[in-house]
């Protein structure tokens, strides 16, 4: 088997020369055991290529047809992905690897170029073979470290995270005791009451006249109509008009603020706005405090025997899915078992498989809570406007909707809404209750 002869293969001249025979070694680089590249004349890396000739030879097809069914790759069934998902997580547990929150770039490089080379069939098509590995590697570590509570972690953020304001009462009440409550009225005609951040509001005033907020409302709208509207352009334009917006919602239904405000249909522009108004991330500051909070608020409701269909849902997820898995699974059940910690209606935080009646914000959940194939939404005054990825989001975003279109705490389940408050470091005027206090010293 003369192998220069094929002009595919004369661009790099030793690559595939370990073909020329079928040997121990051609079968070690078919099973992934040896490493399959060769530097060519132009010191690029060659990837594949040998892989796509041993299927050749193999299966006795042609180059091109070798090629397609390595691209296609093999069938994997959903339980196998999870077991190889398993070995890998009980792998790095058993050298120790989790607990190095930060790995270098070198080691995040080597780790995918290794995973690749070993299993093949995880390569990607295109550049080095492991660029979506890398990338989706990176945000699993990002996401894993947003719940921790260790010194490592600790001392990373303190050196390069972003400062954050004081959540005690007193320097709260300091900075924003001051800020009126305005009142808006639902599309049912109730009266709610919203946070007005005056700081904010009075330095808008003074660069934006009624033409430009026109301008920029239009150009809101517009971006707004697209498949995929450009956030930045969107969080740029909500910022610019925030002090008309909030005169606009005192005196306007849900309906018309969206109409004339949508992008506050995205998820991404409601937990900026909340940011804008009281400087607060809601989004992390919940995954970080459920995950110091998540274990007590599970322990406490199995205690009181509260939330039993919940709790039976959440360990069956644990029984049945990887241990990573674990984590997530264990926020999302103290985020649906809190409301039973204050006696209160859990309907009017969030309803699984029902209908919601309520005018007021609330989270609606379809199927399993703890599967992958659970849809959520949130929906006010009967209108559904975002679309959350996971529950924490979702109740950030809910606790947003509330400030954001100036709606009132609901009487039965204004526990557990200040609870999530405090949680998140918002300070308002309203008083919060005694019980809140104490289980937030407890829980937090």
């Amino acid at each position: 088997m003369v192998l220069e002869t094929d002009t595919f293969l004369l661009k790099y001249r030793r690559h595939g020369q370990r073909f020329a025979f079928w040997t121990d070694e051609a079968r070690s680089l078919v099973q992934g055991t040896l490493q399959p590249f060769y530097r060519g004349s132009e010191e690029h890396l060659v990837p594949n290529h040998a892989i796509i000739y041993a299927l050749a030879v193999l299966r006795s097809v042609s180059l091109q047809e070798a090629e397609q069914v390595f691209l296609s790759g093999p069938d994997h069934h959903y339980s196998e992905v999870e077991e190889f998902n398993r070995t890998i997580y009980k792998q790095l547990r058993k050298e120790g690897r989790p607990f190095n929150w930060y790995p270098t770039s070198r080691q995040y490089h080597d780790v995918c170029a290794t995973l690749v080379s070993k299993h093949a069939f995880l390569r990607d098509r295109t550049g080095q073979g492991y660029e979506s590995w890398l990338g989706m590697l990176k945000n699993k570590f990002k996401k894993e470290r947003i719940p921790l509570v260790s010194p490592e972690v600790d001392f990373h953020r303190a050196k390069h995270g972003k400062r954050r304001l004081s959540m005690s009462p007193a320097e709260g009440n300091s900075s924003q005791a001051q800020q009126p409550a305005k009142k808006a009225m639902m599309s049912d005609g109730k009266e709610a009451v919203i946070q007005v951040h005056t700081s904010a509001t009075s330095a808008i005033k003074g660069i934006e006249d009624s033409y430009s907020i026109q301008m920029h409302v239009a150009r809101m709208k517009e971006e707004c109509k697209k498949a995929n509207p450009n956030i930045d352009i969107l969080k740029e334009k909500m910022k610019r008009t925030f002090a008309e917006r909030v005169g606009f919602i005192q005196s306007h239904s849900t309906s018309d603020i969206l109409q004339e405000f949508p992008a506050l249909q995205h998820i991404s522009i409601i937990l900026t706005e909340i940011e804008h108004i009281f400087k607060v991330d809601v989004d992390k500051r919940l995954l970080e405090g459920f995950g110091k909070a998540a274990d007590k608020i599970i322990a406490e409701a199995k205690r009181r025997r509260l939330g039993k269909e919940i709790l039976l849902q959440y360990q069956t997820a644990l029984s049945q899915e990887c241990e990573e898995t674990h984590k997530g699974h264990t926020v999302c059940a103290a985020i649906l078992l809190l409301p039973y910690l204050f006696h209160e209606n859990p309907d009017r935080l969030y309803v699984i498989d029902k209908v919601a009646n309520a005018p007021t914000p609330v989270l609606l959940i379809s199927g399993n809570p703890f599967s992958a194939g659970c849809e959520m939404s949130l929906r006010i005054d009967g209108m559904d406007i975002v679309k959350p990825e996971d529950i924490s989001m979702g109740v950030g975003a809910l606790l947003g909707i509330y400030f954001i279109f100036g709606v009132k705490y609901a009487e039965n389940v204004k526990k557990t809404l200040n609870f999530l408050q405090c949680m998140v470091g918002i300070n308002s005027n309203d008083k919060v209750p005694i019980g809140v206090i104490k289980m937030v010293k407890a829980l937090l």
